[in-house]
Formats: structure tokens, sequence, C-alpha cells
């Protein structure tokens, strides 16, 4: 979340089966039902049974290699060229070219696991094909979920929202609630500071009449014209502390 696309674009995370579940804190509840364990216990006692295989065997052994049936193939054969008209510059998997090009072979690995694990040696059946590729399309919804850039309409509006907040604190007891345009581009948050950005959510939030940019003499000044927007302590303070002058010269 931190390095958002920088994350995605390292190609590290495409390679990876990662999600984000919905938490489920706060409807785990405990209703005395016995739940019966005898699946968990079969899985275990199979991982167990490979994993001794698996130390057993020695380093001059000849690697198994496990291969597709040929209905499994088809219907890989048919997935992929699916995931390749996707790409397309229009299609809807375009901005995640580097998690599709991986996908098609974690698709290969879990389709393997899956048949090795159920049955050990053999050909790749065209249920367990199946089963793979729709958990691997699940894994995809999830990376989207998690690595897709907002529109950029939602990038500005979240832009505008912040810098509506930053003029808020700004204007704690100031009256009117002002500041000076100049101001946000010398001394407002850093990402804020460019003139044309700065017009373009300042102009969102006029829109919004949520405040009006004036000019006074050759000076253009944010204002706030909804005082109730302020927290009643924040206005309360305008008339106990009086007016900030020394801070309203310096904008």
């Amino acid at each position: 979340e931190r390095k958002g696309s920088v994350a995605r674009d390292s190609g590290f995370l495409a390679r990876c089966l990662i999600s984000k579940p919905a938490t489920t804190q706060g409807k785990r509840f405990i209703n005395g039902a016995v739940i019966p364990g005898g699946s968990l216990t079969a899985f275990h006692e199979r991982l167990m049974e490979l994993a001794r295989g698996s130390i057993e065997k020695s380093s001059e052994d000849e690697r198994y290699c496990l291969h597709f049936s040929p209905e499994a193939q088809k219907i890989f054969i048919e997935h992929y060229n699916v995931l390749e008209q996707d790409l397309s510059p229009s299609g809807p998997l375009s901005p995640f070219r580097g998690h599709v090009s991986k996908k098609t072979e974690n698709i290969a690995r879990i389709a393997a696991l899956f048949q090795y694990f159920s049955y050990g040696e053999g050909k790749i059946s065209a249920d367990i094909m199946t089963s793979a590729v729709v958990i691997s399309s699940w894994y995809t919804d999830e990376y989207k979920k998690l690595f897709a850039l907002p529109d950029e309409s939602e990038l500005q509006q979240k832009d505008a929202e912040e810098l509506f907040d930053w003029l808020i604190e700004e204007c704690r007891g100031e009256c009117p609630p002002r500041v000076r345009k100049n101001y946000i581009l010398q001394c407002g948050p850093g990402r804020f500071r460019n003139r044309k950005k700065l017009n373009a959510l300042l102009n969102i939030l006029e829109s919004q009449f949520r405040l009006s940019v004036v000019p006074e003499g050759k000076t253009m000044y944010v204002l706030l014209p909804q005082i109730a927007s302020l927290k009643l302590s924040d206005v309360s303070g305008i008339f106990t502390s009086g007016y900030h002058y020394n801070k309203l010269r310096a904008k």
C-alpha cells in the first residue's frame, strides 16, 4: 500500500498469488457447535506423507514430470488465448500485464500441485485444470483490487479533500476564514505547491461551493464561506482568543 505502483511494477508480486480478503473480526462467534476435523486430519496426513517421501528421495533419483492430458491441454490453451485477448490496449487486463504474463505459469503449477497431492503420478486431468483456472482467476481479481490505479478524477477529488482539510486547519481562528493563495504555494503541503495543480483543485472545491477564490486588490484569497464547516470549539476560539492578526498579516 505504501509503495503503490512501484511495488506492482517491480515484477516480484506478479509472480505471487496474493490476496487481501475481508476481515472476519467481529463475526467470529462461538456457538458451541462441534466442527468435524476429519478433512483437516486427512490433509495433514497427506502432507506428512509427501514430506517423508521427499526426504527419503535421493538427490540422484530422477525427477518425476507431470504432463497435461489432451483435454487439460485444450483447456489451458483456450484460457491462454482469452488472457492474450484481454491484454490488448483496450482489454480489461491491459493495466496488469506483469501479473498476466506469469498467470499461465501459475495455473500450470497449481494444476500440478493438485494432481500430485490428490493422485500422485499420472496425467493432469481436465477437471484439475479447470479448478486451477478458477482459483487463479480468483487471485487475479484480488490482484486487480489491490493494484488497480484509481481513476484520474478520483485522485483529483482525493487531493481536493486533503487540501480542504488543510485549509480548515489554517483558517482556525481567522475572521474572515481565509488564506492567501500564494501562501498555499509557499507554505502549503509540498504536493500542492504547483500552481497548475492548485488551480485545478481549487476549481473543484469552488464548483462544490465549499470555498471561493476572491481578489482583494492585487492579492487572491481563498475564502471558506461555510463557518459551519469548522468545529464549534474552533469557532468559539475566534471570540475567546481574538483574531490572529499576526497570522493574518503573514498570509
